[in-house]
């Protein structure tokens, strides 16, 4: 398959506005995250777009009360009455190479009076990088190296993983190797620039890294890559699954996260805080300051 050619990303209500009509989009996903990591969302028609760009879409409360096996819970505030906006980030948006005639854009939520809702990710994302830089002058670059497993989908109800290859084996290269370059150019059609790849312990499992961003940008880098592999797995008449554990007896699928703190004092270079040349792991002491109190708060474990 020849590789396609990245295009430009779209920043304005004007240039995405220009990608509708000649690319013939009819539908633009408006995407969310939910509480129980779900990604949801809601389309709207492209010739009605640029109103949907200005006003949203409307949101019942309720879904940011549903649990992961699409279960309304019981919490004050979210139930059935009551409507946030989902408001498009423009920078997000991108023609979508697994779905034709399609595109997507990734959403805040927002209270009708335009104010930011207390139940939004992407909200309280944004207000925790605003505190960062006021309080500690500090902004974080994030990077996310998930795994992933692919399976068929049987008759019966059952689940039979892809392959049985091996820990970094070539051959399990080879058996993935049109969904996976199918996947790397999606990716970097994107804006996504892929770092490394390889079949992973489990049985028909993956793992392919992205690189690191600023906070927001990661966060929202991973809601593309779980919805482009996803995508393009069914593509190919398979389950790309994301769960902790997709077969009790493989090797469960994780995700590290990597994360750095950079000085954003105009007055000097910007440099890694969490980087020390002197000392012996080359780690400052607010990168020890960190580590302890990660693993202060993740004790229980």
């Amino acid at each position: 398959m020849e590789a396609e050619k990245t295009q430009p990303l779209p920043m304005n209500e004007t240039e995405i506005m220009n990608q509708i009509q000649t690319q013939g989009i009819n539908l633009v996903r408006f995407l969310y995250c939910d509480n129980g990591g779900l990604i949801r969302g809601k389309a709207a028609g492209g010739q009605r777009l640029q109103a949907r760009l200005k006003g949203g879409i409307g949101l019942t409360v309720a879904m940011q009360a549903m649990n992961s096996l699409d279960q309304l819970q019981a919490v004050e505030g979210m139930g059935a009455v009551g409507e946030v906006r989902l408001m498009p980030d423009l920078k997000t948006f991108r023609v979508l190479p697994y779905a034709p005639n399609s595109a997507s854009v990734l959403c805040d939520m927002t209270l009708l009076n335009g104010d930011a809702w207390e139940a939004c990710p992407r909200s309280f994302l944004r207000k925790q990088i605003e505190r960062a830089k006021l309080e500690a002058g500090i902004s974080i670059e994030a990077a996310f190296e998930p795994e992933w497993t692919l399976a068929r989908h049987n008759p019966d109800g059952t689940y039979t993983a892809l392959d049985e290859t091996v820990c970094f084996n070539s051959i399990g290269m080879t058996i993935t190797a049109d969904l996976i370059n199918e996947i790397i150019q999606a990716l970097e059609a994107q804006g996504l620039i892929v770092e490394l790849y390889h079949p992973e312990l489990g049985h028909g499992q993956h793992e392919l890294s992205v690189r690191h961003a600023a906070a927001m940008e990661a966060a929202d880098n991973h809601i593309i890559y779980r919805e482009t592999i996803r995508n393009l797995a069914w593509k190919h008449d398979l389950i790309a699954s994301f769960a902790p554990k997709p077969f009790l007896e493989q090797a469960g699928n994780g995700c590290h996260v990597h994360l750095s703190a950079w000085s954003v004092n105009s007055s000097v270079a910007k440099s890694n805080l969490f980087y020390d040349a002197q000392d012996q792991y080359g780690l400052s002491q607010m990168a020890y300051f960190f580590i302890n109190v990660f693993f202060s708060i993740c004790q229980p474990w």
